[in-house]
């Protein structure tokens, strides 16, 4: 058989196709499967790293969002995604909407959501350590044993703010019980709880501010140039004194400076818990008993009316002075004809005032102690406001609160 140079020939084998492989190849013994879509692409701006995605992004309500944004609030902050764009471009999404940010807008958005974040993951510990402290005191309590009276009351309140120490003092007080000491360590427990207090309620105020530095002259040798020298930072009672120096001098002004300069007083010293171990202490309990300048000007009462009037956000509420003449003044001149009805709304007042001495550590005033405290101060202004004329029979003053402690639960 004669071939022909000229004709072409097919390929007999893969490797002589072009882009052929050397391979042996096999045809499949089953069909091939269907072609499947290919995927999407990653939406732009979506979080890679599930830390910046929110724990609530699937909630759309935009005011929440904006709420979180704007204010810091914990839920709203949950409610969007942080991430970027496919060129670096940060991004929050927002409702499935991504919308481009600063990067200093970006990270600030991170940082105090990572806060939020950690202070409620601190908050939940806490409350765990709380409860089961108080389980381990509950369940001593049931068991009957013999512990000093007031024991489990305080290791409760113990257990409510530092349940580590309250579990060390429920340890040691078996300890105590057993050596007769059981009656010293309550009291010891009390005034552990009575200084937490007061670091609790101003702390914040009397703690030195944050350290600063300046360069200064070499004290021992100017020639040596300057030096760098640590300068204290000042609390928040003191710039807040600094300021009220700088404020028109007139008599609210005054007090409420001597009420910062002496911020000090306002706390309830810790040993009286030891010493009155049964006695409730009000903030009016202690000026009826222990306070010999009960309601002058420059008083502990009086301050504290100016502090609680006057702190300009440094404590919790502010409750505007009521005067006891000016109430009286109202009651009369809209012909109320009610001495009890002033004498109500003062009561009142002093209600409120007792309440914020409770953020100052204190517990709350017997009833007694605040209806004659009333009593006595608006029989004074009541006086002083209507004068009589001669050979009228004067309104009978009111009690004087009593100087005598008396032990109150």
């Amino acid at each position: 058989m004669l071939i022909d140079p000229n004709a072409v020939v097919a390929p007999t084998s893969p490797e002589m196709v072009q882009g052929g492989s050397y391979i042996p190849q096999q045809k499949p013994s089953v069909p091939a499967a269907p072609s499947v879509p290919a995927a999407p692409a990653a939406q732009r701006g979506i979080a890679a790293d599930k830390d910046m995605r929110g724990r609530a992004s699937d909630v759309n309500d935009f005011n929440l969002t904006i709420q979180g944004i704007s204010d810091g609030d914990p839920i709203g902050m949950e409610t969007f995604d942080l991430g970027f764009f496919e060129d670096g471009t940060p991004a929050i999404t927002i409702n499935g909407a991504n919308v481009p940010i600063r990067h200093e807008q970006w990270m600030a958005l991170l940082t105090q959501r990572n806060k939020a974040r950690t202070e409620l993951r601190d908050r939940i510990d806490f409350a765990a350590r709380v409860q089961k402290a108080q389980a381990a005191i509950g369940r001593i309590v049931k068991s009957g044993a013999e512990l000093p009276t007031g024991a489990a009351e305080v290791l409760m309140d113990q257990a409510l703010v530092d349940p580590a120490l309250a579990t060390e003092n429920v340890l040691n007080l078996y300890k105590s019980v057993s050596t007769g000491q059981g009656t010293q360590a309550v009291s010891k427990m009390r005034v552990e709880m009575q200084q937490f207090k007061n670091e609790r309620a101003f702390g914040h105020m009397l703690r030195e501010g944050q350290k600063t530095t300046q360069m200064v002259p070499n004290p021992f040798n100017p020639a040596f140039g300057m030096v760098e020298q640590v300068v204290p930072g000042t609390s928040k009672r003191d710039a807040r004194v600094q300021r009220l120096r700088k404020e028109p001098t007139n008599a609210a002004n005054q007090i409420t400076l001597l009420a910062y300069e002496r911020m000090e007083d306002f706390e309830l010293d810790p040993t009286f818990r030891a010493a009155f171990p049964d006695m409730s202490l009000g903030f009016f309990d202690r000026v009826r008993y222990f306070e010999d300048d009960k309601f002058s000007p420059m008083s502990l009462f009086s301050r504290m009316q100016h502090l609680a009037a006057n702190n300009g956000g440094d404590f919790p509420v502010q409750i505007p002075i009521q005067n006891p003449g000016f109430i009286a003044s109202a009651s009369f001149g809209q012909n109320i004809g009610s001495y009890g009805s002033a004498l109500k709304q003062y009561r009142d007042y002093l209600g409120q005032l007792d309440q914020f001495a409770l953020s100052l550590g204190y517990d709350a005033s017997s009833p007694e102690t605040l209806d004659l405290v009333a009593q006595h101060l608006m029989s004074l202004a009541t006086d002083n406001m209507q004068q009589q004329p001669q050979g009228q029979q004067q309104s009978q003053p009111a009690p004087q609160p009593s100087a005598r402690p008396r032990a109150t639960r």
